[in-house]
């Protein structure tokens, strides 16, 4: 049995029991987040401070019990276990009257456990795979009776400022546009860049404007393409009849190269939930980077969704939301 729900990463990467490579309830692969409202109902149960049904409990481990961090009493004889080696973190589920422990949510979610809410126990996850390509904070829920799960992007206030994506090789901001009310924005390789493995997010980050209702998406790596390259000077929307779209006024500007902003050394130098803790900060003088401007209407939160390129190729989506 492999510790910290390992196996099978590289396939796995967005089902929330992948990689546990442990015998468990039977869990429903959700897909993708969709956009949803955070959960702010959870209730934090905090660690376990009454005895619980533990008996034994150790030989039933699949890792060291070193390795063993908080423990939360969810339900009549089950206990979440938090499995903690270096930055990464797992979480199982032990059933005192099947005398079993199970693997619920791999490390390949990033995930930190916030309470229950109902018959579901409540995390927040960043993904990332087990390589840092975090995403933006989604909710995951697992229901305690079927043991499936799902997940929903979180909405999150717009002075919460968020950093997600990977620096790495360099793209190309081919379009920005307007669908369904959001606004979507088009990733593709740079010229004479290949792709090895998935296309990873892009090192990103989101924050407001100071002293402005605007927020600020700055995409690292990343180049603009010839049609987004019009948009220099601004671009008005007009809210269509029957949907209100908050977003009024877009702009990008591009960089060849320079200091990231004080605002997003911050965040690469925060951890969970909202942070990135990046060791490498050097490196992002050299790269080039694209930032776009959003001048909101009435928005109070937002969300970013990533949309990646089906089996034909295509394009890495961001897709942002207000509300």
């Amino acid at each position: 049995m492999k510790s910290l729900c390992r196996t099978g990463l590289a396939v796995l990467v967005l089902i929330a029991t992948a990689g546990c490579g442990v015998p468990g309830l039977p869990a429903k692969n959700p897909g993708p987040p969709s956009a949803g409202a955070e959960s702010n109902r959870a209730r934090d149960t905090g660690p376990v401070t009454q005895p619980h049904p533990s008996e034994g409990l150790e030989e039933l481990l699949p890792f060291p019990k070193e390795e063993l961090g908080r423990t939360w009493a969810v339900g009549p004889g089950l206990v979440l276990l938090e499995h903690v080696r270096g930055d990464d973190t797992a979480f199982f589920l032990y059933e005192a009257e099947a005398r079993r422990v199970d693997c619920i949510v791999g490390v390949v979610e990033s995930a930190r456990f916030k309470g229950i809410e109902g018959e579901e126990m409540v995390f927040m996850g960043r993904g990332g795979d087990d390589t840092q390509n975090f995403d933006f904070p989604y909710t995951l829920r697992y229901e305690l009776h079927t043991g499936r799960t799902s997940r929903e992007y979180a909405y999150l206030p717009l002075d919460q400022a968020v950093a997600l994506g990977k620096n790495g090789w360099r793209q190309v901001l081919s379009d920005v546009r307007l669908d369904d009310g959001a606004i979507v924005l088009d990733l593709t390789p740079a010229e004479g860049q290949v792709l090895a493995g998935a296309h990873n997010r892009p090192l990103t980050t989101v924050r407001r404007v100071e002293g402005k209702k605007a927020m600020l998406l700055t995409l690292y790596g990343v180049e603009p393409g010839e049609r987004v390259k019009t948009l220099r000077d601004g671009l008005s929307v007009t809210p269509r009849v029957g949907r209100q779209i908050p977003v009024v006024q877009l702009s990008v500007r591009s960089e060849p190269h320079g200091k990231p902003a004080s605002q997003d050394l911050e965040l690469f130098s925060q951890g969970f939930p909202y942070g990135l803790k990046l060791r490498d900060i050097a490196s992002l003088e050299t790269a080039p980077r694209t930032s776009l401007e959003l001048a909101l209407g009435d928005a109070s939160e937002y969300t970013l969704e990533t949309i990646r390129p089906g089996e034909t190729g295509g394009a890495l989506k961001f897709t942002i939301r207000f509300r």
